[in-house]
């Protein structure tokens, strides 16, 4: 709510467009989920040229990777007709959300 408050343009687009409700709120995930994700590392190994070593923690923030300019242009702006497939709010592989599916109900 306190993102749609903060984009009434957007609040515009939803009431005006039915058509954008269902990625309205993979849009909403993208610019308020603030999960963290801690994991301590198995083995050394290197992420993006940094070392990281056995028994180290590692921080994995949703919220950095959901406001990556190289993927989300003007990563802070609410875009219900934004292109969301690169999208992290519902995990992937063997860790994606078993409720991710309640979004189109």
């Amino acid at each position: 709510m306190y993102d749609l408050l903060r984009h009434p343009d957007q609040v515009a687009v939803f009431r005006e467009d039915p058509s954008v409700r269902a990625n309205a709120v993979l849009a909403l995930l993208r610019v308020g989920a603030g999960l963290q994700i801690e994991r301590f590392a198995r083995r050394d190994l290197e992420i993006g040229g940094v070392p990281i070593r056995k028994g180290q923690m590692v921080v994995a923030s949703l919220y950095a990777a959901h406001h990556d300019p190289a993927v989300f242009p003007d990563p802070k702006r609410l875009g219900l007709r934004r292109n969301l497939k690169e999208l992290a709010a519902f995990g992937g592989g063997r860790h994606f959300c078993l409720g991710a599916q309640l979004e189109l109900a």
